[in-house]
């Protein structure tokens, strides 16, 4: 977090901080591979939004002072690339569904019958 301008040893919020946005990232992020096709979207639209919101704070921390001239294209950046990355998710086509055990394709299956 150092890199950040951030020092751990000046604020007992920046672990919890990183730990705040890690866990949800990592919620969203399961999120994203357990969904299904159409709620897919709705992950995408949630963590977009979050992403977006960060990006806000980051803005106005740096307007208050918060965040130092050096620091703020580092912190912002890491607000705007995930952005970016969801709004390249929601433009580019959906991947080829992927062939399932279940599904014909080489012959081969998964699936018991009696």
């Amino acid at each position: 977090m150092s890199v950040f301008g951030l020092n751990p040893r000046e604020s007992a919020l920046v672990p919890y901080l990183g730990r705040l946005v890690g866990a949800r990232d990592a919620v969203i992020g399961a999120g994203l591979l357990r969904s299904a096709d159409n709620e897919r979207r709705l992950w995408l639209l949630s963590g977009l939004a979050c992403d977006v919101i960060d990006l806000a704070a980051v803005v106005i921390a740096a307007r208050e002072g918060a965040v130092s001239r050096w620091s703020f294209p580092l912190v912002a950046a890491a607000s705007v690339l995930p952005v970016g990355l969801a709004v390249l998710a929601f433009v580019a086509p959906p991947p080829a569904a992927a062939e399932t055990p279940d599904t014909p394709g080489d012959g081969l299956s998964w699936s018991v019958s009696s």
